[in-house]
């Protein structure tokens, strides 16, 4: 489900211009609508409960995106897709990389 500016940041409790700072970094599922963001609702939520895209695992971890969906297929880390985006699981991403010497 998309939904609008206004509408993420009050499910999310991010200020309108965080939103838009996330949106224009691409670090969440964005649609431009004319001169409007809009979000994909289903990575926003799984972002407030502690799912991360590969891209802010990479950001955590010294892992690359190829790794990280490496990973995430074979169910080395809590995972799922949603659409073309891989997410993992905060925790289990840290647990495992620091149990591999990779850790922050």
């Amino acid at each position: 489900m998309w939904i609008t500016t206004g509408e993420a940041s009050r499910r999310t409790g991010y200020s309108k211009s965080h939103m838009r700072w996330l949106a224009r970094e691409r670090w969440v599922r964005v649609r431009r609508r004319g001169r409007f963001w809009i979000f994909d609702w289903e990575i926003l939520r799984a972002r407030r409960d502690g799912w991360i895209t590969t891209r802010e695992a990479k950001a955590l971890t010294r892992y690359s995106e190829a790794h990280l969906r490496w990973l995430a297929r074979e169910g080395l880390v809590r995972a799922r897709k949603v659409g073309r985006y891989w997410l993992l699981n905060r925790q289990d991403l840290l647990e495992y990389s620091r149990a591999h010497g990779y850790g922050p």
